[in-house]
This record gives C-alpha cells, structure tokens and sequence, in this order.
C-alpha cells in the first residue's frame, strides 16, 4: 500500500510539474501576444471612432476598406 501511495504521488508530482511548465509557456505566449496587441487595440479604437453605432458591422466594414 506504501508503494502504491509513493507510486500515485510521484505521477501526481510530474504532473503538477509538467501543469507548472505548461503555465509558464502559456504566459509567454500570453506575453508575446500582448506585446503586438498594442497596434491592434489602437486601430480598433479608431475603428470605433468612425462608426460608433455600427459596432457589429466594424469587421465587414473594415474588410470593405481594404478592398
């Protein structure tokens, strides 16, 4: 029963670890996104700006201006 305890406890610790790895590359991935919205989010902002009534219509209309 000790083995079997020790056996489940080392499994449930590399899986903690490989979860903690997993974490980590997600934040930086999270961290590298991040780093590109910038542009994105200002030119959404200036999206809104133009046509703020039609905010469901900013994706088609923004697909219309790069005709």
């Amino acid at each position: 029963m000790n083995t079997l305890f020790h056996i489940s406890h080392s499994i449930f610790n590399s899986l903690f670890h490989f979860h903690f790895s997993y974490h980590a590359i997600l934040i930086s991935i999270i961290k590298l996104y991040y780093s590109f919205t910038p542009i994105n989010t200002t030119w959404t902002r200036t999206d809104t700006r133009i046509q703020p009534k039609h905010t469901s219509l900013a994706p088609s209309a923004s697909s219309d201006n790069s005709k």
